[in-house]
């Protein structure tokens, strides 16, 4: 058989189309920088090796045209060399593609995307082995069969077009240029496999279509990359997820049913390709399995980390009123019985007044690490709100010596930039035991805290049953003093003022005085603060003008 002019032609025409195609990637590799680079170097290595390929194969088809059938050794050889350059070619160029911005930002996102290529892949090799293989033999007598080579190039082939197509379904759209990419890339690989058949067995016609075809894949490769800087790639590894694993073994199954109908039998490649797409799947769920497993895990972690932050004062640190119930009730479940110390800073209104809020966050921020730092291991501090703070001692121990530490340690300088800041603390204590009722300690304890701040603060004061009588009778004064000018209970004492030391009356003192149906006489250092407090003492001046 001899070279026609045609067939000159049309290789004359492939390989100067391809070699113009990988100056074209070559340049592009050299001009682009930045994380882009290593894409377009890979793209330009694959064009090399395509090229390369292609010419050993163009020049083997023209040497053996005038000697086809005598070259049969020399046409493998070639064929052997188009092979491994189509195979260096189609992992250049699934490196490229995996390679491109936003393609596989992580270790286990490649995985995922190899796998699921080596999945579509290995299915389409064999189905592709079905079709072309007895008794289907789809060239017919053109079928080649018995060559290594075309089993190296249609295995690059088929993992190649897997890959690009599992890449292009998964990323977002817009995908052209992608889309063209993985054309290009599918064409490289096929063009090799048609040269290296057609060099072995099927023919020159097959040889000059895969040559064709690999120059169009290189073209196409081209004008793709130079698109390649547009955009972003974003890829979801969950977006049809399933479809990856039934399809290609749906493919499969399908394909082995009808071989095996129509009397065909199973050789080393095709229990081989079955075996890949087997374990290929297994470690496909497995990764799938595994991601589940961790995001599991940090869903657990960051729903720990939550709760967490709803019983936790994000000022101090410390635990926040939700924070102490939590372990008040877990002490009251365990029946361990616990101690309860309510804590107030005296004047610190004064300091967020005079200083500014920011000082005043510093001092609280503060005040939760000397809180910390003076607990013994086991205990809770917690913050309540505002300048109120909270420490819970477990155990039957005597609080004393604790409340006494802090009483020392927050009273102690809080040193600001603009100068320190002084304040004071008042302590109330309420013990409880295992089976005593939440409310009622937390009652107790700031009763205990109101009283001691009533005696003239930063002191310590312990719970005790009268306060409950001095709180009722306190709460039914402040009401009844609202009604005591209407109901005509206030009188005023006139006390004289002397002159010495003839005792000569110069004038008298207006003193008042309440008297109440049922309580009695009211002293007017009961009454007095508690005008103050509510607000009545300007009527009650006015009265008494």
């Amino acid at each position: 058989m001899q070279s026609s002019p045609g067939m000159v032609t049309v290789a004359a025409l492939s390989g100067i189309a391809a070699a113009a195609a990988t100056v074209l990637l070559a340049a592009s590799a050299r001009r682009r920088t930045g994380p882009r680079r290593q894409a377009h170097l890979l793209l330009a290595v694959a064009a090399g090796a395509a090229l390369l390929s292609l010419l050993v194969g163009l020049g083997g088809l023209l040497a053996a045209g005038d000697h086809w059938a005598h070259r049969q050794g020399q046409r493998t050889g070639w064929a052997a060399v188009v092979a491994v350059g189509t195979t260096l070619a189609g992992l250049g160029l699934g490196a490229a593609v995996l390679r491109l911005p936003g393609a596989a930002a992580t270790r286990a996102a490649t995985a995922r995307l190899l796998l699921d290529g080596l999945i579509m892949g290995s299915a389409l090799w064999f189905v592709g082995w079905v079709a072309f293989s007895e008794p289907t033999r789809l060239l017919g007598e053109a079928t080649p069969v018995a060559c290594l080579p075309i089993v190296l190039a249609s295995i690059i082939a088929a993992l190649t077009t897997g890959l690009t197509v599992i890449l292009v379904l998964r990323v977002a759209p817009p995908r052209g240029w992608l889309t063209l990419l993985g054309v290009g890339a599918i064409a490289v690989t096929a063009g090799g496999l048609g040269v290296s058949a057609g060099l072995c067995q099927a023919g020159p016609g097959l040889a000059l279509t895969g040559a064709t075809l690999t120059a169009a894949g290189l073209l196409a490769t081209a004008v793709a990359g130079r698109r390649a800087d547009l955009t972003q790639l974003d890829v979801d590894l969950i977006r049809r997820d399933g479809e990856y694993a039934f399809v290609p073994m749906f493919a499969i199954a399908a394909s082995a049913m009808y071989h095996l109908v129509q009397g065909g039998g199973f050789d080393g490649y095709a229990i081989v390709a079955g075996t890949v797409e087997g374990f290929a799947l297994v470690t496909r769920q497995y990764l799938a399995l595994n991601d589940v497993r961790g995001y599991a895990g940090r869903l657990a972690e960051r729903e720990a980390h939550f709760r967490e932050l709803a019983h936790t004062d994000p000022l101090t640190g410390l635990a926040n009123r939700r924070g102490l119930l939590r372990a008040l009730h877990r002490c009251a479940e365990s029946g361990v019985p616990c101690v309860l110390l309510g804590l107030d800073l005296d004047g610190f209104k004064n300091v967020n007044d005079m200083r500014g809020h920011d000082v005043g966050d510093a001092v609280l921020i503060e005040v939760g690490r000397r809180l910390r730092g003076n607990l013994r291991p086991g205990d809770l501090a917690a913050r309540l709100g505002g300048d109120e703070f909270a420490v819970l001692m477990h155990g039957s121990a005597d609080p004393g010596p604790v409340a006494d530490r802090l009483l020392g340690v927050l009273g102690r300088p809080y040193e600001q930039g603009d100068g320190p800041v002084f304040l004071s603390v008042s302590i109330g204590v309420a013990a409880g035991h295992g089976d005593a009722d939440v409310e009622l300690l937390l009652r107790n304890a700031d009763l205990a805290l109101r009283y001691a701040k009533q005696r003239g603060k930063n002191r310590i004061e312990r719970y005790d049953a009268t306060y409950d009588q001095l709180l009722s009778r306190r709460t039914r004064l402040e009401h009844e003093l609202r009604g005591a000018i209407e109901r005509d209970e206030l009188r005023l004492v006139f006390q004289p003022v002397a002159s010495l030391p003839s005792v000569r009356p110069v004038g008298a003192e207006a003193l008042l005085r309440w008297r109440h149906p049922e309580l009695g006489n009211v002293r007017p250092d009961e009454f007095f603060p508690l005008a103050e407090e509510c607000g009545m003492i300007a009527k009650l001046g006015e009265w008494v003008l």
